[in-house]
């Protein structure tokens, strides 16, 4: 008996080993396999932000090599290296938005292409010259979508007014210009910069075209004239009598200066920006209808821009009350939108509906001239239905022939546009416009908005200017 036991014991002694190793090896094999699934997420997921990031310093490609160029579409220089390793900005301040500094960290195309700035193409044969020549290698150059002419009349048509300047191209999202002010320039920014960090009052490190978050005034008449087309029933026989003013629940709206603008259709009341007929059609199709475009139009939803941007904020939900949905049908309430998202919406009407991913970067170049890194074009989805897209044209080329936007007309060419004023509680009003055309085949997109300008009256004119240049220089 007291072999049997020991027998016993010996057998379940080894199972119970067995069992714990059994235990010991899935515990292993999982930690093992969240180790893969970490390094895996890394690379696959985080490794690109990793290599992007301005405060990487271990991403700044071999010591004795240049930082690679910055080209404007067409190929004029606009930063570079010197062999002192100091980066050139030729154009001083111009660009600074877009391409950003490298120094004190990273901003702009400088950290977000840091990568290829600093990768050397035919490395080889650049160190054999670099032996012959002393011609140190370089990284590869980077070429932007924007031309330095038409960025520069940005800037200038701007004239150092807060506020700034998208110009896109409707059918591929790419920037043409994108101007911000107040700025700096990146070729003193050693010097000047515990002087920019500190000025909380102007932000000139901020690129208000694609960070800054405004009320959106009427331009966000769009958006409430395509809910209405999708959910208002009769809304093309629906009219209104506006006396410049009107009561919604005892709450007060009017008109800009109270004009009163008579019996008004959609067409006519988007024209002279009537904020009574507005809110009437907000108060009939409810709170869900304004939801339901703002989120079919990207807000509250990240862009995924090549630069450092905000996502643009509309939190109205079927519980709002009356003064906040009359509110916000006119671009007021608690909605704030940046510029770059403003363009991409107008952009998406000129696109037939479709909503371009906007970039700044065309393409890398190696050291011998090839292209690498082409960026192609890449539709984000569907903003507007293609017959909702043409109404919206229509009401759009109605207010510059005959409403409000009426000083953005071009002799020969159809332009759609829209005002916008937005209150602003801590001084004048901000001024906005936005437009694209021609309107029957839409080349170049533009929105401006003017901080404290009181309206959109000089903003109507730079759009027409830049529109101007775009279509006589294609």
């Amino acid at each position: 008996m007291d072999d049997e036991k020991k027998f016993t014991d010996t057998v379940n002694h080894a199972l119970k080993m067995r069992a714990n190793i059994r235990h010991v090896f899935w515990l292993y094999f999982v930690m093992f396999a969240m180790l893969v699934g970490n390094i895996a997420h890394f690379v696959l997921i985080e490794a690109g932000a990793v290599v992007v990031n301005p405060f990487n310093h271990r991403v700044t490609g071999d010591s004795d090599a240049l930082r690679g160029d910055i080209l404007d579409s067409g190929g004029s220089l606009l930063a570079f290296t010197e062999p002192t390793e100091e980066r050139v900005y030729t154009l001083d301040r111009d660009f600074v938005h877009i391409i950003g500094y490298d120094g004190f960290g990273r901003s702009g195309v400088e950290s977000r292409h840091n990568l290829a700035l600093t990768t050397i193409s035919w490395e080889i044969s650049q160190r054999a010259n670099y032996l012959l020549t002393g011609r140190p290698p370089r990284g590869n150059s980077v070429v932007l979508t924007a031309d330095y002419r038409l960025q520069r009349l940005a800037v200038s048509e701007l004239n150092r007014s807060r506020g700034a300047v998208v110009v896109m191209e409707p059918s591929t999202g790419k920037v043409l210009a994108m101007a911000s002010y107040p700025d700096f320039d990146p070729n003193t920014l050693a010097a000047d910069w515990s002087a920019l960090i500190a000025d909380d009052q102007n932000s000139p490190l901020l690129n208000r075209a694609a960070q800054g978050l405004y009320p959106p005034g009427s331009v966000f008449k769009i958006l409430t004239a395509a809910a209405a087309y999708h959910h208002m029933e009769g809304y093309a026989d629906f009219t209104h009598e506006c006396t410049g003013e009107a009561f919604f629940d005892g709450i007060r709206i009017q008109c800009y200066n109270a004009t009163a603008h008579g019996t008004v259709d959609l067409a006519r009341a988007f024209a002279v920006s009537c904020n009574t007929y507005f809110a009437t059609v907000a108060m009939e199709m409810g709170p869900e209808s304004l939801a339901e475009i703002a989120e079919r139009t990207w807000f509250n939803t990240g862009l995924d821009f090549e630069l450092a941007s905000v996502s643009s904020s509309f939190v109205m939900d079927g519980l709002a009350h009356t003064g906040e949905i009359i509110q916000t049908s006119i671009g007021q309430g608690r909605t704030l939108v940046t510029p770059l998202h403003m363009a991409m919406i107008t952009s998406a009407v000129a696109n037939g509906g479709i909503m371009m991913q906007p970039y700044v970067v065309d393409h890398a170049l190696t050291s011998i001239g090839r292209v690498t890194g082409k960026n192609m074009p890449r539709a984000l989805g569907r903003a507007f239905d293609i017959s909702e897209a043409a109404l919206l044209t229509d009401i759009m080329v109605e207010a510059v022939e005959n409403g409000s936007a009426w000083p953005a007309r071009i002799d020969g060419v159809s332009v759609a546009a829209k005002t916008g004023t937005a209150q602003n509680a801590a001084g004048d009003d901000h001024g906005w416009f936005v437009a694209f055309a021609p309107a029957e085949n839409p080349q170049v997109a533009v929105a401006i908005v003017l901080e404290h300008s009181g309206g959109p009256r000089r903003a109507m004119q730079m759009t027409r200017n830049i529109i101007q240049h775009v279509l006589n220089t294609n």
